[in-house]
């Protein structure tokens, strides 16, 4: 957002290889999660490049895949969930189901103070 210290994405670089043309972007992103009382901020920077037969074209490609690439990257820093398990259609690197712990459990139990003392 302009004005909360965040930087916009911005061009960096322009350029033509006949008959195509050629851009590239850097974005920086922030995304903010409210939970209860806390908010938790994540940045995220990220690039892209864009080919295309019009300039507006090659510019729209950068741009949303500068911003993209920022946006996987914040989203990462949230864990596996909001990460590239996203795009695992597979489920390949996802993590295995926790067995029921309550199965395993056996009583009784008896609770302790840091001090010793139940």
């Amino acid at each position: 957002m302009p004005g909360t210290g965040e930087l916009l994405p911005s061009c960096v670089w322009t350029g033509t290889d006949h008959p195509h043309c050629l851009a590239a972007y850097v974005a920086k992103m922030c995304i903010r999660v409210h939970a209860g009382d806390a908010t938790v901020i994540r940045d995220g920077s990220g690039t892209g490049e864009g080919k295309a037969l019009s300039s507006g074209q090659a510019h729209e490609i950068a741009l949303k895949s500068a911003e993209t690439d920022a946006t996987k990257r914040e989203l990462a820093t949230f864990g596996n969930p909001f990460g590239l398990e996203l795009y695992d259609r597979d489920k390949n690197g996802a993590r295995k189901p926790r067995r029921n712990q309550a199965e395993k459990v056996s009583g009784p139990w008896t609770l302790r103070s840091e001090a010793g003392k139940a």
